[in-house]
């Protein structure tokens, strides 16, 4: 039951994100503001310094912070040794929503690095949503898998996980938890992201350096996922921190209703917020792209009126960066690498060995370097992580 992707499938939604959420539910369920805490009220109520820009050591650091990250992306920042590789073994790569491109590119990842190793695999396709997250983990654990790659969320499925583990099968998981790393809790041998924290941090810096200290910020979210949540609640802390920045709001929609949530949404805060204000999203596809339209339709001008910062990525967003479209940046994973790194942490497993610890550095996608830095609409570093990973296993590159 092998399936083959290719990059053209259309992206609907990335971070554990699906419309496809919208078949199960007659109702759209309404956006919710977060409540605030006293002193995120008191941010929110009082207005930004009408003084000159600020030129402050917080200012400073998101201009440097964003300099940093939009620099070359050709070092290799993996792993330099490897256990030998298993031999003869069979891993099944499971695609939270076969739409998203972002989703396609792991998988895809993950079947060329197994080749390469010389495993064979096996891609299940999901629809974004939990019942068919854990119909594909049931399908996967059946196949008797030495190994399972996901890209969904964990604790939707952490009783399956636990039956994968008990069978002693090693999960790894690829945005599947709130932070990188080992999450024995969900019965995952690793967990392959971005620091999430430091990924929201740098896009309210990006907000920040481009408004020179006076950014107005709202961040959408979907507070069912680990990850998403701690994207958005670092985002409005960062905007916290800035004295002459205000936090408007930290709304909360349900992904799988996203299309239907988001044009009303975008459509609100331009009558509620009256200046340039920035909205934080944890995902391109899954938030910023569904409200594309609403601003299309209201005329309202590329730049000057609001200002998009995104993370992850999404073909609709590097778009809108390389014409100057309402978006000043996103902040991608890179996805195919990340199903390279995968495969290498299986043999890790495989070999009774613990995960490499590999936590990739930030990059930040500009008009100024989006010409270097996409590749089939995916974001791709310029370094050659397939030669590698190749030559620390010992492979023909």
């Amino acid at each position: 039951m092998h399936t083959h992707r290719t990059a053209s499938l259309v992206v609907f939604a990335l971070v554990a994100l699906a419309t496809a959420g919208c078949s199960s539910a007659a109702t759209p369920t309404p956006a919710t503001p977060v409540p605030a805490t006293p002193a995120a009220t008191a941010a929110a109520t009082t207005p930004a310094a009408s003084a000159a820009p600020s030129t402050s050591a917080v200012v400073q650091a998101a201009i440097d912070a964003v300099k940093s990250a939009t620099g070359p992306t050709d070092q290799w920042f993996g792993p330099t040794s490897a256990p030998t590789p298993a031999q003869g073994k069979f891993i099944v790569c499971i695609n939270y929503f076969a739409q998203d491109v972002v989703g396609v590119a792991w998988c895809e990842g993950v079947e060329g690095a197994a080749a390469k190793i010389g495993w064979k695999e096996t891609t299940i396709p999901a629809q974004g949503t939990p019942d068919s997250w854990r119909s594909a983990v049931q399908t996967a654990i059946a196949l008797k898998p030495d190994g399972i790659v996901i890209s969904l969320d964990a604790g939707s499925v952490k009783g399956l996980l636990k039956e994968a583990s008990d069978a002693k099968i090693p999960v790894i998981g690829i945005h599947s938890a709130g932070t990188p790393g080992p999450h024995p809790d969900l019965f995952l041998y690793t967990n392959l992201s971005y620091d999430p924290a430091a990924q929201a941090k740098l896009a309210a810096q990006a907000a920040i350096a481009d408004s020179n200290g006076t950014a107005q910020m709202i961040q959408i979210t979907d507070l069912q996922y680990a990850i998403a949540t701690t994207k958005a609640n670092t985002a409005k802390a960062e905007i916290e921190a800035c004295p002459t920045c205000k936090q408007l709001e930290l709304v909360s929609t349900p992904a799988g209703q996203a299309n239907s949530n988001m044009p009303g949404l975008f459509t609100s805060w331009l009558t509620k917020y009256p200046d340039m204000f920035y909205v934080f999203s944890v995902s391109d596809a899954g938030f910023l792209d569904p409200g594309i339209p609403a601003l299309r339709l209201g005329n309202v001008p590329f730049s000057g009126r609001i200002g998009l910062v995104g993370s992850d990525g999404s073909p609709s967003a590097y778009e809108r960066i390389k014409a100057g479209e309402y978006q000043i940046g996103t902040i991608p994973e890179p996805a195919a690498l990340q199903g390279w790194q995968a495969v290498d942490e299986l043999n890790r497993a495989f070999n009774g060995a613990p995960p490499s610890g590999t936590v990739w550095p930030l990059h930040i996608i500009t008009k100024d370097n989006i010409a270097t830095s996409i590749v089939d609409g995916v974001y791709a570093p310029q370094v050659d992580y397939a030669s590698q990973y190749a030559k620390i296993w010992g492979v023909g590159q």
